[in-house]
């Protein structure tokens, strides 16, 4: 849910842009009273949140499927109500986009499921990470005016491409190599037909040797820095 939120929406919720904001003002950190490494850890943390905080938003584009198709065959509905196989509901579609573009729990509670199972965290896409920049600060390009911005998490792949198909042939090799340890790769014969099978798709995007070809020892891909 959390990358769906991020691919549908493109700005945050105003729900939580009226969410009351915590400032440094006024802070003067631990007393000097205080514990050396106490004091050492509130300015590590103040100087990189102080870092972090200058890197600007980068741009969240989508891939167009939502506007492409207008039965919405082409995005996220795998819990909402479906008309036919792969058909989502319209009533059910419609109360998803209101819950996504607001933020209110009210609205997520009211998103029209297909079952009786609830969504598990469908908010967690709202929630702030202590650590490093926030979710919003990554997207599909380093932002405007900043080229040594964070890295670049491109659009997903359209269900009609080729790279599509290739994710879909890694997906299945994945599931066969479920139980196969990463230390076994080399030796294991299923890891070598997934390589040899990747490593012939010219949409494969995780790595190759200085030969251009994939291995076994390849397979765990890195699909950009970070």
């Amino acid at each position: 849910m959390a990358s769906v939120a991020a691919g549908v929406l493109g700005s945050v919720p105003s729900a939580l842009a009226e969410t009351k904001n915590v400032t440094l003002s006024g802070v003067s950190g631990p007393s000097s009273k205080s514990d050396p490494r106490i004091r050492q850890a509130f300015n590590l943390r103040h100087t990189a949140a102080l870092a972090d905080s200058k890197v600007p938003a980068a741009p969240h584009t989508t891939n167009g499927e939502e506007q492409l198709y207008s039965d919405h065959s082409g995005s996220y509905s795998k819990p909402l109500l479906q008309d036919d196989i792969c058909l989502v509901n319209q009533a059910a579609w419609t109360s998803f986009k209101k819950a996504l573009n607001s933020g209110k729990m009210s609205d997520f509670g009211a998103i029209i499921l297909g079952g009786t199972r609830t969504l598990n965290g469908p908010q967690a896409s709202y929630a702030f990470d202590l650590e490093a920049l926030d979710s919003t600060q990554f997207g599909n390009a380093p932002a405007i005016g900043d080229p040594s911005g964070p890295a670049i998490v491109p659009p997903f792949d359209t269900v009609v491409s080729s790279a599509y198909g290739t994710q879909l042939i890694e997906m299945y090799w994945a599931s066969l190599l479920r139980d196969v340890a990463f230390t076994d790769y080399a030796s294991n014969a299923t890891a070598a037909a997934a390589a040899a099978e990747l490593g012939a798709q010219p949409d494969y995007r995780g790595p190759r040797d200085s030969s251009g070809n994939v291995t076994p020892d390849l397979l765990v891909p890195r699909r950009f820095p970070g």
